[in-house]
Order: structure tokens, then sequence, then C-alpha cells
């Protein structure tokens, strides 16, 4: 069967439901949900998918940037998918979050095809308004320097477009 990844570093609340609609929407595809733990209940996770769904942790993932713990997370991450595409036909991966959208951009060069990379922000790192503006710019130049390895963008929020190319950020995107 023709397989779709999802990755998202911050699996909870709207991320959830995003996914749950593609699974849902796809049935002839496996989807396979790369996840970081972060204080969600997989297993009451589970229960929402289908079948064609399956999960898979990926250790070491977290929000903030911490780069031994990002090293660690980024060859993970590569680890994992390299696995699953030796046992699965992987049509495309989506990247989910801005944590998963800049690892997954650079583990994965080379690992798989850019045309076949997907990123949905599901908010742009650099728009919080918890860090400092020294944190954000920090945050729109790791946006801006991954730029260059994304496939696809697909922004789905209003200010999406405004905030990206205000930034310099997207290249190429829906």
């Amino acid at each position: 069967m023709k397989t779709i990844i999802h990755i998202a570093e911050a699996f909870g609340g709207g991320i959830i439901e995003f996914i749950l609609q593609i699974v849902k929407n796809q049935p002839g595809y496996r989807h396979i949900i790369i996840y970081g733990k972060r204080g969600v209940d997989i297993d009451a996770v589970r229960k929402q998918f289908p079948e064609n769904a399956g999960f898979v942790e990926w250790p070491f993932a977290q929000r903030e940037v911490h780069p031994i713990m990002d090293w660690k997370a980024f060859r993970s991450l590569r680890r994992i998918v390299k696995k699953i595409q030796r046992e699965h036909s992987v049509q495309a991966i989506h990247l989910h979050s801005s944590k998963a959208g800049f690892l997954g951009r650079f583990a994965l060069r080379g690992v798989v095809p850019g045309q076949r990379l997907i990123y949905t922000p599901h908010g742009l790192a650099f728009a919080r308004q918890d860090v400092s503006k020294t944190m954000r710019l920090f945050y729109v130049l790791l946006e801006w320097v991954a730029a260059a390895y994304a496939g696809r963008v697909i922004g789905f929020y209003r200010n999406f477009t405004q905030e990206t190319l205000n930034n310099f950020i997207v290249k190429n995107y829906s």
C-alpha cells in the first residue's frame, strides 16, 4: 500500500485534528505519524484514527531550541524515515509544526526527493509572542535558511502568506 508519512513535533490539539482529517479523507493510503511526545495521551489519540494509520514516537523532539537535543532529534528522525522507506512505498512526507519543518527539511535532504516533501506550519515560530524579539529574529533566520530546502509549503491560516512574504521566507507556497 502507498504510504504518506506525517511528522509532528508538537503533536496535540489542532495538529491531531488536521492530520486526522487527512487520514480519513485518504483511505487508500497507509499513514504513518511520527510524533513528538509532549504530554499527549497517545493511546487516546490512536483510538480516534482509522486502521490505515500507524504511530511512531520521535525521540528527543521538543519545542524549544536546544542544540544537543535537536541534533539527537535530527538523527533519530533520519533513522526512522529511512527504516519506514525500506518497509513501505512512501509517496510523500508531510511536515507539521515549525520544529518538524525545520529539522525535517534538513534531516531528509538526500533521503526524500524535494517534490515529495510538504511543509505545513500550523503556526510560525517567529510569530510567537511569548519569546523575545531577538528569539523571533533568530526563528526568522532559521525559516529563511530552511526555505532553501523546502519541497512545497502549504499555509492554511489567514496571515500565513503575508507573514512569510514580509520576512522573505516563502519561495514556493500554496
